[in-house]
């Protein structure tokens, strides 16, 4: 007996040493042979997991230590392991229990808030994330990994200077630490700093030439330049090794869409239904996806998708299912469903309450399903109870979009910049912009701009039935006055989103808005400017004014 346990431990010894030399498959032999022996020895449960975990066999590394947790329930380090193991199988809520139990044993271990605001970033609990990352880091402040996960929060969170912020204080303590240049660059990105941020990802492809998100976020950042064919290139370059990266199809089909090739970025828009993120705001069903097979009969649940002005634009589709003799359902935001009663069909706002049916169909697939070209789109569909009553001279203006939006920085503008415009005399402009500041309010009040209380929907319709004409950035209220056929100008940025096309003043969408667009990057200038002089002048918005 002596002899075996000398043999064990011998084995043992040998594991440790394999470890250090990271020659993780002869120390995986070594343990299994010492465990042969002697199945106590709590650390080696450990070492061979720790061998299995850098393989990548997360299933036999969590195994093992199941059998050293066994032995030794509170060990910490064994703990740590497993929390990142089961992390890594995807089983974040066993992961928290695992980071929760070491900070009952011990409150401050830096590593277990470290890995508990990475399970939390993982779960899109980014709130939790940065706290457990501020305490790991309170701790223990030379972490880059807690620098990591405090920035990844604080990026979701749409605090991107803070993000910024975490990042350099992570690559001050690594320069070279792909994660943390990566997401710099994303940060960055999101600041509008483009240049910057493709630098940035410059430096992380000296690192690493094929890393997927820097190319992935390089590619989007060429077509927010408009160099749109470089972009493609380098989304085409991923797919090429990963053909399944389905964000970096749906990014490409947006490009494609933009260009107006309309076949290519259909076909691929469709596979936007595959990417994790999407599914964030929208609950999952089982039915099966309709592909614009026959459905006679049948109970069809049509599901609005992404924003609110996404689900205006083309709920336009929904008439033209009537050839499919189907029974319609859909699942539409509660704020929209009273501009939309008159669709005569059950509109669902709690997922709880979606009907038995056959099958389902996201909103804006209709315009890849249907019969209908997508160049020469129906015309909008109409707003339920509303009637137009214009005041002359009156102008409504929106000057803020979602701050969500991955490009608001891009796509909004600063209410000072519009003042060009809030001084042409004889105007009375109406505030169609919800949620402003003291300071906003401020400046309109000084400018004797109206400003309305915003609380529904139907109360931005009715000042809009007041309105002679809107002035606005890319932002829900656009659609809104599109479909009731207010003479509408759109500020649009250098490269605008897709289903505005590129170049044209006009848009198949709605015959009364005209488009006014940033030809240099980030300047309002021009754009504000050829508004001031078509105000001034009293040109015509479009045709159908004109005709009119």
């Amino acid at each position: 007996m002596h002899s075996k346990k000398h043999s064990a431990l011998e084995y043992s010894y040998l594991v440790h040493c394999y470890l250090q030399k990271k020659e993780f498959r002869l120390a995986i032999d070594g343990a299994i042979k010492a465990l042969q022996i002697d199945p106590s020895l709590t650390d080696t449960w450990m070492n061979l997991a720790s061998a299995q975990f850098n393989l990548g066999q997360f299933k036999e590394a969590w195994a093992s230590l199941q059998k050293g947790l066994e032995l030794k329930p509170n060990h910490l380090n064994m703990l740590v392991l497993a929390s990142g193991t089961v992390a890594r199988l995807g089983d974040y809520k066993l992961a928290i229990e695992l980071c929760q139990k070491i900070l009952g044993i011990n409150d401050r271990h830096a590593l277990a808030h470290s890995h508990l605001a990475h399970c939390y970033n993982q779960i899109r609990e980014h709130e939790k994330a940065s706290k457990s990352a501020l305490k790991a880091l309170e701790i223990e402040a030379d972490s880059s990994h807690s620098w990591l996960e405090l920035g990844f929060a604080e990026r979701y969170l749409d605090r991107f200077e803070k993000a910024l912020h975490s990042f350099k204080q992570g690559l001050a303590l690594d320069p070279n630490h792909i994660d943390l240049l990566s997401n710099s660059a994303m940060a960055l990105a999101c600041l509008g700093r483009i240049q910057e941020a493709m630098k940035m990802n410059e430096h992380v492809f000296r690192l690493h030439p094929f890393h997927e998100s820097a190319l992935n976020n390089q590619a989007k950042l060429l077509c927010d330049l408009g160099r749109y064919d470089e972009g493609i290139q380098l989304f085409r370059k991923i797919l090429t090794k990963n053909p399944e990266h389905w964000e970096v199809v749906w990014n490409l089909s947006l490009v494609y869409l933009l260009l107006g090739d309309f076949t290519t970025g259909l076909d691929l828009y469709q596979h936007r239904l595959k990417v994790a993120s999407f599914h964030q705001h929208h609950h999952p069903l089982s039915s099966p996806q309709w592909q614009g097979e026959p459905i006679e009969g049948k109970t069809l649940l049509v599901r609005c998708e992404q924003g609110y002005g996404d689900s205006i634009q083309f709920l336009r589709y929904i008439p033209h299912l009537a050839s499919y003799h189907c029974q319609i359902a859909i699942e539409m935001p509660s704020e929209l469903q009273d501009l939309f009663q008159h669709l005569s069909v059950p509109l669902i706002g709690d997922v709880s309450q979606i009907p038995q049916h056959d099958a389902q169909v996201r909103l804006m697939s209709l315009m890849h399903l249907l019969p209908i070209a997508p160049s020469h789109p129906p015309a909008p569909l109409p707003i339920a109870n509303t009637t137009l009553a214009p005041i002359a001279n009156r102008i409504g203006f929106v000057w803020r979009g979602n701050p969500k939006h991955r490009k608001d920085n891009q796509r909004s503008l600063q209410l000072e910049q519009l003042d060009p415009l809030l001084q042409i005399k004889g105007i009375e402009y109406i505030c169609l912009q919800q949620k402003i500041t003291p300071e906003e309010q401020n400046f309109l009040k000084a400018r004797q701009v109206q400003i309305p209380s915003l609380t529904s929907w139907r109360d931005t319709v009715n000042i809009l039935e007041t309105c002679e004409r809107v002035i606005c950035v890319d932002t829900s209220v656009a659609h809104l006055a599109g479909s009731m056929g207010i003479p509408t100008f759109i500020l649009l940025p250098y490269v605008p989103d897709w289903r505005w096309l590129l170049e044209r003043t006009d848009t198949p969408w709605y015959p009364t808005v005209r488009l006014f667009r940033q030809t240099n990057l980030d300047s309002w200038d021009e754009p504000i400017e050829q508004i001031k002089n078509t105000l001034l002048t009293k040109e015509p918005l479009c045709s159908s004014e004109n005709q009119g």
